[in-house]
């Protein structure tokens, strides 16, 4: 059995450490081990992981380790349940709301009774 360290799962997806770390805390069926402050996920797992972060397929839009790609991520981490199946996708998700004129911008919602979608979502400072 060969492990990999989350570091080299970071480089090989191109998918933020701390994203990977804080994603498999929640994740009770993957097979890791400890050594020091070194954390290895088992080779099989590995792809599972990234999946799960919702990031199948990372390198195809260019954007993986952005400011922008890091509030989706953030979006998915904290809002995951209320986020529509469409924004699961960054591509769409980018699509629909493109970036903010700056970093101050924080994406809201219009009605916070509603979910994270295009049409309920707007770039606001």
């Amino acid at each position: 059995m060969q492990y990999k360290t989350l570091k080299e799962i970071s480089e090989d997806c191109g998918i933020q450490y701390h994203t990977i770390y804080q994603r498999l805390q929640v994740m009770t069926d993957i097979r890791t081990k400890r050594v020091g402050n070194v954390i290895t996920v088992h080779e099989d797992d590995a792809d599972k992981l990234v999946f799960e972060v919702g990031l199948s397929s990372p390198r195809t839009h260019g954007k993986t380790g952005s400011w922008i790609y890091s509030r989706w991520t953030s979006l998915l981490h904290y809002h995951r349940e209320h986020v529509c199946e469409a924004w699961q996708d960054f591509e769409v998700f980018y699509a629909d709301m493109g970036e903010p004129a700056d970093r101050n911008h924080k994406l809201i919602r219009l009605n916070p009774n509603l979910g994270w979608n295009a049409n309920n979502c707007k770039w606001d400072l």
